[in-house]
């Protein structure tokens, strides 16, 4: 799996495409939709409390930060495969 450095840089980057929109106050967050995420770091034979993700789910949505909001709780081995899976395909697009 990539360094959390180069995590980091994307996420800069992205983030440095709308900088002067903000710093102008031209750009709302609540224009934009998000995806929560969350790594759970239990086993897998442990299940995930749908309840208290669909309560999170709702307490972002009350607050009208997003245009759109999307959350994913996933597990820590599920996670790492997703990771390099999606990592893998990019380095065949390259």
């Amino acid at each position: 799996m990539s360094n959390s450095d180069h995590q980091k840089q994307v996420v800069l980057q992205l983030l440095g495409g709308i900088s002067n929109n903000v710093v102008k106050q031209t750009t709302s967050s609540n224009q934009f939709n998000v995806i929560l995420s969350s790594v759970l770091f239990h086993p897998l034979s442990d299940s995930m409390e749908n309840k208290a993700i669909e309560k999170k789910y709702s307490d972002v949505v009350k607050e009208k930060l997003f245009n759109k909001t999307f959350i994913i709780a996933i597990q820590k081995s599920t996670y790492t495969a997703v990771y390099n899976f999606l990592e893998s395909e990019i380095q065949n697009e390259l």
